[in-house]
């Protein structure tokens, strides 16, 4: 398999849910999940989208922080796009999941380093 993985579960209450997007905008851009949380609630209320989904949280990475998206298309996965960038905070996003490299390393609750990749921004 391509690159390492850790466990990570940012999540307050220390559960296990659908709660990617905030794991992983948190830990890339270093800011408090809670505050991920509300800036999340903020964006999707503005814009009328779901915070989960790529239409809102696109609008914090990019519109917000600025930081640039970039797209595979090719078939790169997870593993490989944080190999890329060892030196970096990478935040990934695969078919409905969201998560975050740190220095090549996977950050997440599951193992999802072969999955294929759709766009992702460095931090």
């Amino acid at each position: 398999m391509s690159g390492d993985f850790a466990y990570y579960n940012a999540n307050v209450e220390k559960v296990e849910e659908s709660d990617c997007v905030c794991r992983a905008i948190s830990l890339g851009l270093s800011l408090p999940y809670r505050s991920v949380e509300k800036m999340l609630d903020i964006v999707s209320f503005y814009y009328g989208c779901d915070p989960l989904q790529l239409c809102c949280y696109h609008h914090i990475m990019e519109d917000i922080f600025g930081f640039p998206v970039r797209y595979c298309y090719d078939g790169e996965t997870v593993g490989e796009v944080a190999e890329l960038y060892p030196n970096n905070k990478v935040i990934i996003r695969i078919d409905g999941h969201l998560t975050c490299s740190v220095h090549g390393v996977v950050y997440d609750i599951w193992r999802c380093n072969e999955k294929e990749v759709d766009c992702y921004w460095i931090i």
